[in-house]
């Protein structure tokens, strides 16, 4: 199953500065960024591990597992860096490590051919990647994810959760397709003012009714109010199964 194809606002960047590669390296700092809603609020950061007695690591070691404990966790590097993590955890804190991983990699991969100045993005990348101080590497990391998962996945908001869990071809399928549909809660407020907001979200039927009887004496018009929200999340979720359908039924004939 291919990684998470959404913009995540819960999570903790964990960026890990060592010499050598599996099995025999050597840590020389490591921090850890909480965010949360997009922000960051918390941070820990250990420098010069590659210095420090074992008991010293072995304490580090012990707050960074409790600082993590089951976030979900954004790194770069995924396939050197999570065994990395895990002998760490075996090793010091007696401990598997389970979390969940996020790789930034293919993210800025494939979000850099849509930059303005894609050279300028890989430059960025490229500094971050040398930067040898661990807790200002996970802040740029922080940075380069929020504004590329924002052009990449951005038009999701307001989409079912499950759009997330697509392929990359039908992810981005869905991308080309999805905006220029959907349905907008202030266009639905307007229409509601007017008694036409079931013509807007699609049905014409209910429409007609809901004008012949005044709004239900103004109690229904007042209860769609309420709902108007809900409605909209419903409308969208109909239109999504839709193109989805439709985005099927093309890679279909075209194989």
């Amino acid at each position: 199953m291919g990684q998470l194809r959404r913009k995540v606002h819960n999570y903790t960047i964990l960026v890990l500065i060592k010499e050598g590669s599996m099995p025999d390296f050597h840590v020389k700092s490591l921090a850890a960024l909480r965010v949360r809603e997009g922000a960051e609020v918390d941070s820990l950061c250990f420098q010069d591990c590659d210095q420090k007695e074992r008991r010293a690591i072995a304490k580090d070691m012990k707050a960074l597992h409790a600082f993590l404990a089951d976030d979900l966790i954004l790194t770069a590097d995924i396939s050197e860096n999570m065994p990395a993590m895990e002998k760490l955890y075996q090793e010091y804190c007696d401990a598997f490590f389970t979390n969940t991983t996020l790789d930034i990699l293919p993210i800025n991969e494939e979000v850099t051919p849509l930059m303005d100045d894609p050279a300028a993005f890989t430059a960025r990348i490229a500094a971050i990647q040398r930067e040898t101080d661990a807790l200002k590497r996970a802040r740029s990391t922080h940075a380069i994810y929020e504004e590329a998962a924002e052009i990449l996945y951005g038009y999701q908001k307001g989409w079912p959760y499950w759009i997330c869990a697509l392929s990359t071809e039908e992810e981005r399928g869905m991308e080309k397709r999805l905006p220029a549909k959907k349905k907008k809660l202030w266009i639905a407020t307007l229409c509601w003012f007017f008694g036409l907001h079931y013509f807007y979200l699609g049905n014409s039927a209910r429409n007609l009714f809901y004008l012949m009887t005044v709004g239900g004496c103004f109690l229904w018009m007042l209860f769609d109010l309420y709902r108007l929200p809900a409605m909209v999340d419903e409308s969208n979720a109909k239109i999504a199964e839709e193109v989805y359908k439709e985005l099927k039924k093309g890679s279909g004939s075209k194989g």
